[in-house]
């Protein structure tokens, strides 16, 4: 990850309940971003934690449909930060 780019990708996983969320974010407020949808996920889903990695590089390569909204993955300006995000969501093989 290049601390100065505007483009950066991360994963946020939940190893206890073998799901991962992989996210590439786009913009200057990326960081705004990646903090406050860790504390977000952090207060929604106790255990779970950030990750340099991909899903991918982490275990996680079975797709999984978000509950929340029907779909593997996302693309989405988020309306606090103005960045652009793609969200995938995996699980455990």
């Amino acid at each position: 990850m290049n601390m100065y780019s505007n483009h950066q990708t991360f994963s946020v996983i939940h190893q206890a309940q073998d799901w991962c969320m992989d996210f590439v974010v786009d913009g200057p407020n990326w960081m705004t971003f990646k903090q406050q949808n860790f504390l977000e996920l952090s207060t929604d889903y106790p255990g779970v934690s950030m990750q340099p990695q991909t899903c991918a590089q982490l275990g996680m390569t079975a797709t999984h449909i978000s509950p929340l909204y029907g779909v593997q993955s996302r693309t989405y300006v988020d309306a606090n930060t103005g960045v652009n995000v793609t969200s995938s969501y995996w699980m455990r093989p």
